[in-house]
């Protein structure tokens, strides 16, 4: 550095080293508060993906109850004559646990049907639950398409 007097006061006149040091401590600066940030990120995201995994631990009771409830309503559809039914469950978990289900069931017998047989089918499979000991609110809908 060189140093020269200015009317009693010190100023300071930064050469080539002097411009790089403050560079350097302005960049060290600057690498610290992203590598906070970044840090911070992680353990979020970590903290988000812990809580998620307990809750798809949590799910696989669930799937387990919806292969079973699909099983039970084939059963139904092959006591009234539909063995080649295509059953599909659809699943829809708001954030309070409240689960709704739709189970779209086609078969072509359905429009052959008299009615008071599909309204009896109907009835028993809106008998059905999807998950027996269900811890939050359940809503199934029953959607029976034929050709």
């Amino acid at each position: 550095m060189t140093m020269y007097q200015k009317k009693g006061s010190r100023q300071t006149i930064l050469t080539g080293k002097g411009k790089r040091d403050i560079i350097y401590k302005i960049m060290t600066v600057l690498l610290l508060i992203f590598l906070s940030l970044c840090f911070s990120m992680i353990w979020t995201i970590k903290a988000e993906s812990s809580s998620r995994s307990a809750a798809l631990f949590d799910n696989s009771a669930y799937e387990q109850a919806e292969e079973t409830y699909k099983e039970q309503v084939s059963e139904i559809l092959a006591q009234y004559g539909c063995y080649y039914s295509g059953v599909t469950l659809t699943r829809v978990v708001s954030l309070d646990g409240e689960r709704e289900y739709t189970a779209s069931i086609h078969d072509a017998r359905f429009s052959l049907m008299p009615g008071e047989e599909l309204s009896a089918l109907k009835q028993e499979l809106a008998r059905l639950k999807v998950v027996p000991q269900k811890r939050g609110a359940e809503t199934v809908v029953i959607v029976l398409t034929g050709c």
